[in-house]
């Protein structure tokens, strides 16, 4: 039951209903989960800094069962950043993400523990 933000500086017209859900389909497949199971929150717009620089720039949390080492992120991480690049345009570099795993008890849908 992932749930995933990506923040960004872009406008909401970069990041549209269309990128979206085409974000969700590559979440699905990159991290082996029903795309049923995905939540996905774009929050566009934001003034937002790093290194000193206001180029486009984007962050990424992803909340999810199961993502609890290094071998379980790193092709997600890879996978996800080039999505991005090549659909945002936004540099590699500029596109910082964090993964969180949670206990199967900590997430609930539809009143159900997912365990």
């Amino acid at each position: 039951m992932p749930f995933v933000t990506l923040t960004t500086n872009l406008s909401s017209e970069k990041v549209d209903k269309a990128f979206s859900e085409s974000f969700s389909e590559k979440l699905a497949e990159t991290l082996g989960k029903p795309i049923e199971r995905i939540s996905v929150t774009v929050v566009a717009g934001q003034q937002m800094c790093r290194g000193g620089s206001w180029d486009p720039l984007c962050e990424v949390h992803v909340l999810a069962i199961g993502l609890d080492s290094a071998e379980k992120t790193q092709k997600p991480a890879e996978e996800i950043t080039k999505f991005l690049s090549d659909r945002t345009g936004i540099q590699p570099a500029r596109i910082c993400l964090t993964f969180r795993p949670v206990l199967p008890h900590q997430v609930s849908v539809n009143g159900a523990l997912m365990g």
